[in-house]
C-alpha cells in the first residue's frame, strides 16, 4: 500500500479471513473475520485510484468468482459474481499507463479485464498471451507486464510456459523468454575469471537418464549459448579452470557405459577439441583441479570395473602421466580443491569398491602427504577453495573448512541441502562468492550471512519513528536504512558507529557508540526518509558490524527537548 508504505497479506485459508501489514520491522494484525470466506489461489493487488486492495476469485470446493476490496479497515462486497467469471490463481496488478487495476488467466481464456469503479469490463486487446495460471501481472511505466510461471516437464524436455509480454497499444507484445534450462544431475561447473561467467556441462535429466549435451551460461542470470561446437553427451565429467591456457577444461566422462578420454576446452563463445598426442586413458568420476604450476591435476577416476589410481598433468596443450614416490591409492569420485594460500590441493575421499575411504591428501606439485586426518561427516559431496574463509571448504550434511591439519566444522554456514549429492560448487573468483549449482536452481553458499537485527528503545512522547533496512549488507551493494515517522518534510538524521552504548536498553537514550558519520536528509510527504549505504566491494570487510539509530527533528513529539528516536538497527556486513 503505497499511500502507508505497507506491505499487506490477506490469509483465507484459514476459518476466518485475517489481514496482515508489515511495516518494515514487524508485522500487524490489521483485521479478521467479516470478509471473504475459506479460498486458496485468490488474486490480491492494490488498486492506487480507488486506495484499496482487491481480491478476486480463488477457489474452495471450486473455482469463485466473488470480487472484495479492503480499504485498511475493513472488507466490502464489490461483486458476488463478477464478470470474469469463476478463477483460480488469475494474475491481477495495476497497469500505471492504462490507470486501472488488470486481471488476467486463471481460468481457460486469455482475456483481458479491467476494473472501473465497481465494475469489471472486457479490455480489447491483440497478440493475448495464452491462458494460464499462477503466473504473474507487474505495473510498469511502459505498460502492464506478464510473468510466466515457472516451468512445466513434458518427457524430459522442460520449457518455460510462455515469454515475459508487456501490453503496449492494446497488444501485449512478447518482450523476453526464459532460457531452456533443463534441471540435471552427475553435471560439473566452473569459473571462468577472464569472461566473468560459469559454465555448466553435461549432466543426466534425472539420476539414470538421459545424458545432456546442453552447454550453460550464468553471470547472475541463466544463458543458454549456441556454441558451433561442444563435447557430445556425458556425466561425469569434470571441468576445470586452467590458469596456463586461461580456458575452462573437460576431460573424459560416462556416455552409459562407454567412458571418454577426449579433451575439449571453453573459448568463452564455444567448444574447442583439443588434440594431444597423448591421453589419459578413458575414465569418468576422476579429479581435475588446478595446482600450483599453473596446469591440471587428474587423478583417479574409473572405467567400470576398472578404478584408478594414476596421476596426469595438463599443461594447456599436452598431457603428462606423473609418477611421483607416493600416491592416495586407487579411487573414483573422490573431492578436490586448490588452496592458493598454501598452494596445495587437499583430496577427499572416494571410492575403490567395497573400500568408501575417508582420508585426506596433500599434493604441493611434487609430492603427495598422507595426513592422517578425516572428515567427521564421511557424506561429503562437493569441495572448492573459499575464498573469504581462506580454507578449503568441504560442502555436505554439515560443512567442513580444512586447517591444515584437520576439517573443522563451520556452524551457520549454507549446507548442500536435500539435493547436496546432485550439486556442485564453483567460486566466483572475481568477487569471492561460492555458487552452488542444481540447475535450474542456484544458491549462493555463505560462510558470513548478511543481517540487520533490531536492539533497544526508541523514544517519542507518540508516534515513535521506525529505523528500516531495505536490502542487506553486501559488498559491492548499495542497501538503503529507513526511517519513517508521522513528521512530513522534516529533517531526518541517520547515526552510524561500531559499537552500542551500555545504557542502549533503556529508551531516550543514543544507542550508538563509537560514531563514524551522521547523514540528514529531508523527509518527503509521508515522514519518509531513505539514507542509502553503499557497502565497497572489499573482502576485508565481510563479518564487520556496525550500528545504526535514525534521529527526527520533530519537537512535538520529543521527550527530549527536539528529536525523536528510532531503535537500534545491528548490521553485520556478509553474503
Amino acid at each position: 500500500v503505497e499511500r502507508r508504505r505497507r506491505l499487506v497479506v490477506v490469509r483465507t485459508d484459514q476459518a476466518a479471513t485475517s489481514v496482515h501489514e508489515w511495516d518494515g520491522r514487524q508485522w500487524w494484525l490489521a483485521g479478521t473475520g467479516g470478509g471473504p470466506a475459506n479460498r486458496t489461489g485468490g488474486a490480491f493487488a492494490y488498486d492506487p485510484n480507488q486506495q484499496r486492495c482487491v481480491l478476486y476469485g480463488g477457489t474452495d470446493q471450486g473455482p469463485l468468482a466473488d470480487c472484495w476490496a479492503w480499504d485498511g479497515l475493513a472488507w466490502q462486497l464489490l461483486a458476488a459474481s463478477a464478470a470474469p467469471g469463476p478463477r483460480r490463481d488469475a494474475a491481477m496488478g495495476f497497469d500505471p499507463a492504462l490507470g486501472s487495476l488488470l486481471l488476467h488467466g486463471g481460468a481457460n481464456d486469455a482475456t483481458t479485464w479491467q476494473l472501473i469503479g465497481t465494475t469489471w469490463q472486457v479490455l480489447p486487446t491483440s497478440l493475448d498471451a495464452p491462458a494460464q495460471t499462477k503466473h504473474h501481472l507487474l505495473g510498469s511505466s511502459q505498460g502492464a507486464v506478464l510473468v510466466p510461471a515457472g516451468i512445466a516437464a513434458t518427457g524430459f524436455e522442460f520449457r518455460p510456459l510462455e515469454g515475459i509480454r508487456r501490453l503496449q497499444g492494446g497488444a501485449w507484445q512478447t518482450i523476453a523468454h526464459f532460457p531452456e534450462v533443463t534441471p540435471r544431475n552427475n553435471h560439473n561447473a566452473a569459473f571462468d575469471p577472464i569472461r566473468g561467467h560459469f559454465v555448466v556441462f553435461g549432466g543426466t535429466a534425472t539420476s539414470t537418464f538421459p545424458m545432456l549435451d546442453q552447454t550453460l551460461l550464468f553471470d547472475g542470470w541463466w544463458q543458454v549459448p549456441n556454441p558451433s561446437s561442444q563435447p557430445p553427451r556425458r556425466f561425469g565429467a569434470p571441468i576445470a579452470w586452467s590458469p596456463n591456457q586461461q580456458r575452462i577444461v573437460l576431460f573424459g566422462g560416462d556416455a552409459y557405459g562407454t567412458r571418454l578420454a577426449d579433451t575439449w576446452s571453453w573459448t568463452g563463445s564455444t567448444w574447442h577439441a583439443e588434440t594431444p598426442a597423448i591421453a589419459p586413458p578413458a575414465r569418468s568420476r576422476h579429479v581435475l583441479v588446478e595446482d600450483r604450476t599453473g596446469g591440471l591435476l587428474l587423478f583417479g577416476g574409473a572405467d567400470g570395473n576398472t578404478v584408478f589410481g594414476d596421476q596426469w598433468r595438463w599443461d594447456g596443450t599436452a598431457w603428462t602421466q606423473l609418477a611421483p614416490p607416493t600416491l592416495p591409492g586407487a579411487r573414483a569420485a573422490a573431492l578436490a580443491a586448490y588452496d592458493p594460500d598454501t598452494q596445495q590441493v587437499v583430496l577427499w575421499g572416494g571410492q575403490n569398491p567395497p573400500t568408501i575411504h575417508n582420508d585426506t591428501w596433500l599434493w604441493d606439485g611434487s609430492q603427495w602427504t598422507a595426513t592422517g586426518a578425516s572428515s567427521p561427516d564421511g557424506n561429503l559431496r562437493a569441495m572448492a577453495f573459499e575464498p573469504n574463509l581462506r580454507s578449503v571448504l568441504a560442502i555436505g550434511n554439515t560443512n567442513h573448512a580444512w586447517t591444515g591439519t584437520q576439517w573443522q566444522p563451520q556452524a551457520g554456514t549454507n549446507t548442500a541441502g536435500a539435493n547436496g549429492q546432485w550439486s556442485r560448487v564453483a567460486v566466483d573468483t572475481l568477487r569471492n562468492r561460492m555458487f552452488w549449482f542444481h540447475p535450474p536452481e542456484v544458491r549462493v553458499l555463505s560462510t558470513q550471512i548478511a543481517t540487520a537485527t533490531a536492539f533497544g528503545q526508541g523514544c517519542a512522547v507518540v508516534g515513535e519513528p521506525g529505523l528500516g533496512a531495505l536490502g542487506t549488507p553486501t559488498p559491492a551493494r548499495t542497501m538503503v536504512l529507513e526511517v519513517a515517522s508521522t513528521a512530513p518534510h522534516t529533517l531526518s538524521f541517520l547515526i552510524l558507529g561500531l559499537g552500542t552504548n551500555p545504557s542502549s536498553t533503556t529508551s531516550c537514550t543514543l544507542l550508538v557508540a563509537q560514531e563514524l558519520a551522521v547523514r540528514w536528509t529531508i523527509a518527503d510527504a509521508s515522514g519518509t526518509a531513505r539514507h542509502p549505504l553503499s557497502i565497497p566491494n572489499v573482502t576485508a570487510l565481510r563479518g564487520l558490524q556496525l550500528t545504526s539509530q535514525g534521529a527526527v527533528y520533530d519537537p512535538p513529539r520529543s521527550p527530549i527537548g527536539s528529536v525523536t528516536l528510532t531503535r537500534g538497527l545491528r548490521l553485520t556486513v556478509g553474503d
